[in-house]
């Protein structure tokens, strides 16, 4: 799985801009999960098992993720680390999430 960067580090950011996007279904069979990146100093608040909500384009409401992974190594292109969350959408929620979608993420 490719992991795909969108904006440099230092990079204002502006609405509607994509920094994170959904990925896929885990490779041991889990649900979809989403992936993006954060500035070192914010990585050691993200940690396993972290409850966050992600705000997707086709979503009326915030959808539910659990971080599962950080990465311990800095992105040399970018200086950021990468994390992934496994999302828990409530029934409703589901039929409009797929793989490529623009989100944005935020603490419980």
């Amino acid at each position: 799985m490719a992991i795909r960067r969108y904006l440099d580090a230092g990079a204002v950011l502006s609405p509607g801009r994509a920094v994170v996007r959904l990925v896929g279904t885990a490779a041991n069979g889990g649900g979809l999960r989403l992936r993006f990146a954060v500035e070192p100093e914010q990585a050691s608040r993200l940690t396993p098992g972290l409850q966050v909500l992600a705000t997707i384009d086709t979503v009326s409401s915030p959808v539910a993720a659990t971080v599962r992974q950080v990465s311990p190594v800095l992105d040399p292109a970018s200086g950021l680390l990468f994390v992934e969350a496994e999302l828990a959408p409530q029934a409703e929620q589901a039929s409009a999430l797929r793989p490529g979608l623009a989100a944005a993420v935020r603490l419980r």
